[in-house]
């Protein structure tokens, strides 16, 4: 059986003002992601977690 390649992502974000850090993980959670930990997610290696975390990284 093979597995499925994941992206590992981890941020920090400050906790004032809350706006970004509260926008970020809806983004995040809008996605799929799986909560490994306090900013640390996992997506599917997949063209549109690519496309995805481009866009976020940019805002």
């Amino acid at each position: 059986m093979a597995s499925a390649p994941w992206v590992l992502l981890s941020y920090r974000l400050p906790r004032e003002p809350s706006t970004p850090r509260i926008a970020l993980w809806r983004r995040l959670r809008a996605l799929g992601v799986a909560q490994l930990g306090d900013g640390l997610v996992a997506l599917p290696a997949d063209s549109r977690t690519k496309e995805q975390l481009e866009w976020l990284a940019e805002e």
